[in-house]
């Protein structure tokens, strides 16, 4: 056997400790389900192993040391459990891992400066721990580096120089970047809506010259200076609002975020619209996967977005809350590519096309 996959699949209970029995597996996926208790140490006689999920479960105890007898490890995912204590320092001798996740527990300390050795490494998520101290400079050694999440931390000080100019981050290159996203807004026709989305973005040399904004509902305006949002809207609908940072240089980061008007709170929770976005991903699956020659097709004559009641009645399709939540087109006749707009229905739990 060399690989078991049970994500999402209601499993409980421990891990037992006879997986470590599988000298040949090289590739064990477990996340999203309710599995606790600790990691069993005879997982590390698996020399074989490449890929470790264990993500998303109700795992507790301290990180295992003994994870580094696993040499041909490339991926580590542990984040989204309950484990607590420090980063182990011991994993920078996992000389071939390519990403490691171990956020969203309850790790403190503060990081490790030797997690700067390891060579390979293209995603480090470390977000959403009581993680302290500064980011060391040793990760500026890191030419691999894409994805670098450290995000809900108690860090401090200074961002090192070395960390700026890394060739293949995505992140942190000297452009503006995203702190944290802009929420989505309700506002009833004729009353003023007042908000400023500079405090979203960032900028390492803090130069940051003009806001733009695309989708804007009639009555509002953006400040291209401040980044402020203002006015009184009157056309009723959901808007799909697109923001631009810009810096000296011409660099530029974007964001979106829906702004919904309606008549009355009552009408927004009796009558509610889909969101925008998710109307938009479900349009470019249909378009892109030739969905006039599906089974059964969808109802997409309209421009924009319809209510969430009619788009629940598509084939395949669940809405809560006006977010799509399932697409489930099995045997639908489907070809063709999958959009990257699906990425954007950020409620989407289940996706099912086989």
């Amino acid at each position: 056997m060399t690989k078991i996959e049970l994500n999402r699949n209601s499993l409980s209970g421990t891990l037992p400790e006879e997986l470590g029995d599988l000298s040949n597996l090289q590739k064990l996926r477990l996340q999203s389900n309710s599995l606790s208790g600790t990691i069993p140490s005879e997982l590390g006689e698996l020399g074989n192993l490449q890929d470790l999920g264990l993500y998303n479960n109700s795992l507790s105890g301290t990180l295992p040391s003994w994870i580094v007898s696993i040499s041909d490890l490339q991926f580590l995912g542990l984040s989204k459990n309950d484990f607590h204590g420090t980063v182990p320092s011991e994993y920078s001798e996992l000389g071939n891992l390519r990403q490691l996740g171990l956020a969203q527990n309850s790790l403190s300390g503060t990081l490790p400066s030797e997690y700067g050795e390891l060579g390979n490494l293209q995603h480090l998520y470390l977000h959403e721990n009581s993680l302290g101290g500064t980011l060391p400079s040793e990760y500026g050694e890191l030419d691999n580096l894409r994805n670098l999440w450290l995000h809900g931390n108690s860090l401090s000080g200074t961002l090192p120089e070395s960390i700026k100019d890394l060739s293949a981050n995505k992140r942190l290159e000297n452009h503006p970047y995203m702190e944290t996203p802009i929420l989505d807004y309700e506002v009833v026709p004729g009353e003023s809506l007042e908000f400023d989305i500079s405090g979203h973005f960032s900028d390492i040399n803090d130069n940051i010259a003009s806001y733009s904004a695309e989708g804007l509902p009639e009555g509002l305006t953006i400040d291209s200076s401040s980044g402020a949002i203002g006015g009184i809207p009157t056309t009723e609908g959901s808007f799909l609002v697109t923001v631009t940072a810009s810096d000296d240089a011409g660099n530029v980061v974007s964001d979106e975020f829906n702004i919904d008007v309606r008549s009355t709170p009552d009408e927004a929770a009796s009558d509610e619209v889909l969101n925008a976005s998710d109307y938009a991903a479900l349009l470019a699956l249909y378009h892109g996967m030739n969905g006039e020659n599906w089974q059964t097709k969808w109802d997409i004559s309209s421009s924009t977005p319809p209510k969430a009641s009619v788009v629940s009645d598509w084939h395949g399709v669940t809405v809560e809350e006006g977010r799509v939540t399932k697409i489930e087109l099995i045997e639908n006749s489907l070809s063709g590519t999958l959009p990257s707009e699906l990425g954007n229905l950020s409620n989407l739990q289940v996706l099912n096309l086989n």
